[in-house]
């Protein structure tokens, strides 16, 4: 009877504990990737006919348990996913209205601990890690064995990992001494202002970088696997373009608000505005060097420079969606939308020189409504 009444206190904790726990890293994280996840949500789900969803996933399910490097993509997605979690958790443990978890974390025992970082996470994770899961078992029920056990035995090693590690940097505040590598770099890095955004883009947006290209990799991939017309139909690669620019809208948008606020006092030095303009697409070039470098390997040097031109535009365009939301995420996630479904009815009419030419005439037009008016 006695155990059962100390019991007690220590179970009332541990729901109190999940409930703040929850309130604190599991709600907020869902409101600042909503779009992320809306995103997501469009390309497996809305992107093809309502009859072809079945087949197209268990097609997919069987495509990441057959191919080891898709299925290396896959772990290295879902390693990229746990690290934008713990990044999100130790910038809201960094702020002072969750300092007081520091101080009662000692009033918990390790085993209780990691079993709140484990609830938190696996509710964080629930979205991909539940996708994944059906995946694999859609590949077993297709005969597929020894792969979608390699995947869930490494899945499941690198989420506790991850939870160790959450533990190991709450309880020991470990918020400096890891960065050794990144002010290496920095250090190493020319200070010109074409290369201010990048510097910026290693420092504060390294996982949104490192997601948006493995998102890229993943539309590459499933758009070669599921259209087999794509390396001869320009206008369907085109349209991948259009996706390729959304999939790195969330470092653009970085980059812009980089530009708006640290960047503020190069609009008071003797610096035009053309040539400041003129940054941000080089400034674009450099972040999309890898989707660029897959598009001459991929195609000839005609067909590639042309795909080249469409995205660098796109993704000019999309960069200049942030000033058309007034900096508001759910207003530029919006943009993206309409952005898009638009783009699935203009690229079938060709004419992809002239869309690019819109793009970046649309572009300049916003620039200077906003540098005369903003």
């Amino acid at each position: 009877m006695g155990d059962t009444a100390r019991g007690t206190p220590s179970n009332s904790l541990t729901m109190c504990s999940k409930t703040v726990f929850k309130k604190i890293f599991v709600l907020p994280f869902y409101q600042a990737h909503v779009g992320m996840f809306l995103f997501a949500a469009l390309l497996l789900f809305g992107l093809v006919d309502p009859s072809q969803l079945l087949p197209l996933h268990i097609s997919l399910s069987v495509m990441l348990c057959s191919n080891w490097w898709a299925a290396i993509g896959l772990l290295v997605f879902w390693g990229l996913y746990l690290l934008k979690a713990v990044t999100f958790i130790k910038k809201k443990m960094r702020e002072k209205n969750s300092a007081f978890l520091y101080y009662s974390a000692y009033c918990l025992s390790s085993r209780t601990r990691i079993a709140l970082w484990s609830y938190v996470l696996l509710y964080i994770s629930l979205p991909l890690g539940g996708y994944i899961l059906l995946c694999m078992i859609t590949a077993v029920a297709y005969g597929y064995i020894a792969q979608p056990l390699c995947i869930v035995f490494a899945s499941t090693l690198a989420f506790f990992s991850t939870v160790k590690y959450v533990d190991r940097s709450f309880t020991n505040q470990r918020n400096s001494g890891n960065r050794h590598f990144e002010i290496i770099l920095l250090q190493k890095m020319d200070n010109s202002h074409l290369f201010l955004g990048i510097r910026h883009l290693v420092d504060q947006q390294k996982i949104a970088f490192l997601t948006s290209k493995v998102l890229s990799y993943f539309l590459v991939v499933g758009m070669f696997h599921a259209f087999s017309d794509v390396q001869d139909n320009i206008r369907m690669a085109t349209l991948v373009m259009v996706l390729l620019a959304l999939a790195n809208s969330m470092v653009l948008f970085g980059q812009y608000r980089f530009e708006q606020y640290e960047l503020a006092f190069m609009r008071n030095l003797p610096f035009g505005s053309v040539k400041r303009w003129l940054l941000i697409p080089g400034r674009i070039t450099i972040i999309l060097l890898p989707e660029i470098t897959w598009l001459y390997i991929r195609y000839d040097v005609v067909q590639a420079s042309l795909l080249v031109i469409f995205l660098l535009c796109a993704s000019l365009l999309v960069y200049h969606f942030a000033i058309l939301s007034d900096n508001e995420t759910d207003a530029y996630i919006k943009l993206l939308a309409y952005f898009f479904l638009s783009m699935i009815f203009v690229v079938p009419f060709g004419y992809i020189t002239v869309v690019s030419l819109i793009f970046l005439v649309t572009s300049l037009v916003i620039y200077s409504f906003k540098r005369r008016f903003g």
